[in-house]
Parts: structure tokens; C-alpha cells; sequence
């Protein structure tokens, strides 16, 4: 028997959140060599990760009854996790180490396009919507994505 949902979305989101976290150290960090070609790479593995997370969460949740609800509720728990961890390791990045962040040159590009007075404050303001976003983002795509796996399982567990 699985764990309730919410709490095995949980433990998942957690553990994604915090591996998507330190993707976002090092991809805000800069220590890719050649980070044009790895950045977007990057930003692609870790959105199949988080698929791959919410899948799976909603797949183990299928188990029980009620399984498209279920499997809803932990994709969306795991996703809205891993989502505001990922946004967290953002903001926190960007105002703890303010000095390595304003080297980056497509920063510095929108900054100056911005008319915000202080790159600090341009970095909080973007940032902290950026975080809002992404936990929408997973709690909406998590729950899409485990609910239909949920409900995936449970049908075939039913043919």
C-alpha cells in the first residue's frame, strides 16, 4: 500500500526540489564552461525532471483509491515544492552573492533596459515573481501530470 498522497508528493517534491535547487546554484553560478549551449540544455533536463517527479509521485499514488485525485494531489504537492525550492535557491542566490550575480552579462543587459534605480532591487522584484511563477507552474503541471498517471495506473490496473 502507498503512502497517503499528499505526503508521498511531499517527499518527492522535497528531494526535487532540492536536486532542482542546486541545478540552480550552479547554473546561476556560472561554473559551466560554455554556458550559452549548457544553459539551455540544463533548463531542459530539469523540466523533465520535474515531469519525470510528478509522473512518478501521481504513479505511486494511483495505488489507492480514488486514484486521479490522488495522483492530482501528489504531482501538485511535489510540484509546487520542487517549484518554490527551485524559486527559493533563486532569490536567495541572487542576494547573497550579488557581486558574482551582477557579472553575468544578460543581467547586466536587463537591468539596464529595466529603469529600476538598484541591480539589487531589480534582482528581488524579478526573482520573487520568477518564484510565485514557478510554484504556480508545478502545482498546475504536477497535478495534470499525476493525476493522469494516477488515473493511468488505475485503469489498467482495472483491464
Amino acid at each position: 500500500m502507498s503512502p497517503r498522497p499528499l505526503h508521498s508528493g511531499a517527499r518527492i517534491g522535497a528531494a526535487a526540489g532540492l536536486c532542482l535547487a542546486l541545478g540552480a546554484v550552479f547554473g546561476e553560478l556560472s561554473v559551466w564552461p560554455l554556458t550559452q549551449i549548457a544553459e539551455p540544455l540544463a533548463d531542459a533536463l530539469c523540466a523533465a525532471f520535474l515531469l519525470l517527479a510528478c509522473g512518478l509521485s501521481g504513479w505511486w499514488a494511483g495505488a489507492r483509491p480514488g486514484a486521479i485525485r490522488g495522483g492530482a494531489t501528489a504531482g501538485a504537492a511535489t510540484g509546487g515544492l520542487a517549484g518554490s525550492c527551485t524559486g527559493l535557491a533563486y532569490l536567495l542566490i541572487d542576494q547573497l552573492l550579488l557581486a558574482l550575480v551582477a557579472r553575468q552579462p544578460e543581467k547586466q543587459a536587463a537591468f539596464a533596459l529595466s529603469g529600476f534605480a538598484s541591480l539589487r532591487v531589480y534582482l528581488l522584484t524579478t526573482t520573487a515573481e520568477a518564484a510565485v511563477l514557478l510554484t504556480l507552474f508545478g502545482l498546475l503541471t504536477g497535478g495534470i501530470v499525476g493525476g493522469g498517471l494516477g488515473g493511468l495506473r488505475r485503469w489498467r490496473a482495472a483491464r
